[in-house]
């Protein structure tokens, strides 16, 4: 049986697989890396140090994206709760504007509603 989105979610969604390969590559790294640094600061200042703080695949980057990710998930579930309705539209929508799109182009922001719609008007599985 396929557990894609961590099992949180219905494996509807054509974003949250690729969302959930890049979260647990960002894990697996900072697992490689905790191998050889030991204290968070050294890995953050070592990353300082080399100037990619801000480049792809750099542990602070990943870290700080699985930070984010988590965030998210609980800003959606806080948003789901406390919706009425049964659809994921509105939490989903409103959570990816508060955790997200503080960090994205206008451009990301808009194909992110563009992409997301087809996922949240289908109906229910089941």
């Amino acid at each position: 049986m396929n557990k894609g989105n961590f099992g949180l979610l219905p494996n509807q969604s054509f974003y949250a697989s690729p969302c959930e390969l890049d979260c647990v590559a960002k894990v697996r790294d900072l697992e490689a890396a905790s191998k050889s640094i030991s204290v968070f600061l050294v890995m953050v200042d070592g990353d300082i140090e080399a100037n990619c703080v801000r480049t792809a695949g750099s542990h602070t980057r990943n870290l700080l994206g699985v930070k984010r990710g988590i965030v998210m998930f609980n800003v959606l579930f806080e948003h789901i709760i406390s919706s009425e309705g049964n659809s994921l539209k509105g939490p989903a929508s409103k959570a990816y504007v508060q955790v997200f799109s503080p960090y994205h182009a206008w451009a990301i922001i808009k194909a992110v509603a563009a992409g997301m719609l087809p996922f949240l008007l289908r109906p229910a599985a089941g």
